[in-house]
């Protein structure tokens, strides 16, 4: 599962769970889930998009009880308003943010939290700690332990040879590119004398 995937899926889900909502045929509504990410300006942040609706439609048939509310911001003043907007009309039972930059975020979403709703907090955190209810996020060291653990064995020239063989090269053969054309002197009148320049001869004195 890409992380982007894996971090959208378990906070909404984790959060539609103690939600106090159980799977069931009941269509009583008990509540709302609010979620504020930034919008797609970036393949990253375009693929946690497109995860976060998904999750969404797949969670609204699991727990029809629960509502949810989606919200993009392009910039931390418009997920701020959102986030506000949220609590003030949605009247949201719990929040989802990956917040857009950690300070603008910390006070707004601390008021959330101070007003007794649930509050999840998506791979950035806030300037604050311990605000959040609820932290999901990857683990970027055990990514990069991972990772330097793998690279040792694909550093061998014989393996460095294989993997460069898979680039094609630019053809070097004749035609593919002209040859230079030889570079003629330029002849020009010497002001002195009826001698031409540029071709080696020194005017005499």
């Amino acid at each position: 599962m890409k992380r982007r995937e894996f971090l959208t899926t378990a906070a909404v889900a984790g959060v539609a769970a103690g939600a106090g909502a159980a799977p069931a045929l009941a269509q009583e509504k008990v509540g709302t889930i609010g979620v504020a990410i930034p919008s797609a300006t970036h393949g990253f942040m375009g693929g946690l998009n497109f995860h976060a609706q998904d999750t969404i439609k797949r969670l609204q048939q699991v727990y029809p009880q629960l509502d949810f509310v989606l919200a993009t911001a392009g910039n931390a003043g418009k997920m701020v308003n959102d986030i506000e907007d949220m609590v003030a009309t949605r009247n949201i039972s719990a929040l989802v943010v990956l917040p857009f930059e950690s300070e603008p975020l910390t006070s707004p979403v601390q008021a959330v939290k101070e007003a007794g709703i649930w509050v999840t907090v998506v791979d950035r955190g806030l300037s604050v700690e311990g605000i959040e209810d609820l932290y999901v996020a990857g683990d970027n060291p055990g990514f990069g332990r991972v990772a330097g653990s793998i690279s040792p064995s694909i550093s061998s020239p014989a393996r460095r040879s294989s993997s460069f063989a898979a680039f094609p090269r630019r053809s070097t053969t004749s035609g593919s590119r002209p040859s230079p054309r030889p570079s003629k002197a330029r002849a020009s009148k010497c002001s002195t004398c009826s001698t031409a320049t540029g071709t080696g001869t020194t005017p005499s004195t």
